[in-house]
């Protein structure tokens, strides 16, 4: 009777360590861990002299009490790494505070890459005040591009929408002036926008989902609340002409944690597609 008992508590006390870790990983550990991940990307059109071209994404910054400001000038410190030529932010950049939108565009001005930082808007920006976020990002020297284009060189284009879900996406006006023969990287907050990109091909980059959150082994993200019946979580997807990327996000929304889904920035490492075709490409 004894061993029984003993063995019993050993069980519960292991639970209960195990416990513990996991809610420190998730609540501590893994919100503050920014990572950096990279890729080698074919894209069609692009000049032979945009060879090795970089561009870095940092996406859904959530700037608020349960998103430290630590974590945010880390993945500056990260994507600044990078030695980047441009800078892309997909949306989401405050919690629901106004407060919160002058010290999240000061942070992300801390970005440094050769040709400058330009960001679309996402549901969470136009929930707290679209015009706010539009107008410190400017004074801050990040270009908004709402529903309109950006030359980065001959024949580079970044081409961003405004969020499908608040606002009012355009994709006719965002390719207004990118030629048939440019080679355009696509930027929306949401991947569900990507049927809104049919007739075009190329690299679609979002967010959004932040990655799902919390990740639990075994079970499909989109069974679960909040993105239950999503088809874009996290990572590549292939849908007709387009490849798209979908950014876990820096910061995070309730419940403020994360597991088995650290906070990413992501680098995009730019390749002449030699036949066509938009695709990861081993370097």
């Amino acid at each position: 009777m004894r061993s029984k008992g003993k063995k019993k508590k050993l069980f519960w006390l292991v639970f209960a360590v195990l416990g513990f870790a996991l809610f420190i990983d998730a609540v501590i550990i893994e919100p503050r861990s920014p990572v950096l991940t990279t890729y080698n990307v074919a894209i069609p059109n692009l000049p032979a002299n945009m060879d090795g071209f970089r561009i870095v994404q940092l996406s859904d910054i959530h700037r608020r009490k349960t998103v430290p400001d630590s974590v945010i000038k880390k993945a500056v410190q990260i994507a600044n790494s990078t030695h980047a030529d441009a800078a892309v932010l997909t949306g989401d950049y405050v919690g629901k505070e106004p407060g919160n939108i002058a010290m999240s565009a000061q942070m992300l001005s801390g970005l440094k890459t050769r040709l400058g930082s330009y960001a679309v808007l996402g549901n969470h920006d136009h929930w707290t005040d679209a015009n706010a976020v539009r107008k410190s990002f400017k004074a801050h020297g990040i270009t908004i591009l709402n529903n309109e284009s950006a030359r980065l060189a001959k024949g580079l284009y970044l081409a961003g929408i405004d969020d499908q879900w608040t606002g009012s996406p355009d994709v006719k006006a965002a390719f207004k002036n990118v030629g048939k023969t440019d080679a355009c990287i696509m930027l929306s907050h949401t991947p569900l926008a990507v049927d809104l990109f049919k007739g075009h091909r190329g690299l679609l980059i979002t967010g959004h989902t932040h990655g799902g959150q919390v990740m639990i082994p075994f079970v499909p993200r989109n069974r679960l609340p909040g993105l239950r019946g999503w088809k874009y979580i996290k990572g590549w997807y292939k849908v007709g002409n387009i490849l798209m990327y979908v950014n876990r996000g820096i910061g995070m929304i309730n419940p403020p944690v994360r597991f088995l889904c650290r906070p990413e920035v992501t680098l995009y490492i730019l390749h002449p597609a030699k036949d066509g075709k938009t695709k990861v490409v081993n370097k």
